[in-house]
C-alpha cells in the first residue's frame, strides 16, 4: 500500500516530521518536543514528553519513515533504533540533565506490512516491545482526525484554570489588583 493522499503533500522524511508530526504530537498534549534526528539520535528522530498523572516527566521516543512500506527487512533496523532509544540517555537541552526514554514509538507515512509488524515485536524482548508502538498513514490520519476533535486538552485547561481561578480569590488577588491598577494610574499620570 502506498502513502495515503493526505500523507503525500510532503517532500520527504523531513518535511513529514516538520509539518505534520510535530504539530500532531502537540495536539496530542505532549508538553515536550525536541528533533533529535541527525547526530547522537540513538534510534529515534523526536524525544517527546508528557506530565503523567503523578506529576513526573515521562519521555518517549520515535522514528519517522516517509516510505510506501515498511518490510520484514525494514523491521530489523526498527528493532534495533528501538533497543537504542530504549538504552541510551539522552541530553536534556533546557534542563541540561541527562535523561530516560520510557516508550518507543514508529510513524511510518505509508504502510507497514503485517510481516514487519510481528517480526518487530517477535523480536524485542517483552518489556521494551510492550513499550513499543508502530503507527502507519492511515493510523497517522485517524490520530490526526482525533486531536482536532479532543475535548480533553480543552477540560484540561479549563480544570486548571478553575483551581487558579479558585486559588486567587482565596489569596484576595482583586484586591490586590485593584491596588496595583490604581498606583499604576496615579504614577503613570492618566489621571
Amino acid at each position: 500500500m502506498a502513502i495515503p493522499n493526505e500523507l503525500k503533500i510532503f517532500a520527504n522524511e523531513a518535511d513529514f516530521l516538520a509539518r505534520f508530526i510535530i504539530p500532531l504530537l502537540y495536539r496530542l498534549g505532549f508538553s515536550v518536543v525536541v528533533n533529535y534526528h541527525g547526530q547522537r539520535e540513538f534510534g529515534r528522530d523526536l524525544v517527546l514528553g508528557e506530565i503523567d498523572r503523578f506529576g513526573h516527566v515521562l519521555y518517549y521516543g520515535l522514528q519517522a519513515k516517509y516510505v510506501d512500506s515498511l518490510s520484514q527487512a525494514d523491521s530489523h533496523g526498527l528493532v534495533a533504533d528501538a533497543k537504542e532509544t530504549l538504552g541510551h540517555d539522552f541530553h536534556h537541552p533546557q534542563n541540561q540533565t541527562q535523561e530516560r526514554v520510557c516508550r518507543f514509538y514508529v510513524a511510518n507515512a505509508g504502510s507497514i506490512a503485517t510481516n514487519a509488524r510481528d517480526n518487530f515485536f517477535g523480536l524485542l524482548e517483552k518489556p521494551l516491545a510492550a513499550n513499543s508502538a508502530l503507527f502507519d498513514g492511515l493510523s497517522l490520519i485517524a490520530l490526526d482526525r482525533f486531536a482536532l476533535t479532543r475535548s480533553g486538552t480543552a477540560k484540561e485547561l479549563l480544570s486548571g484554570l478553575l483551581l487558579e481561578i479558585r486559588h486567587n480569590r482565596t489569596m484576595d488577588l482583586a484586591a490586590k489588583l485593584k491596588t496595583f491598577y490604581r498606583r499604576w494610574v496615579v504614577s503613570s499620570g492618566s489621571v
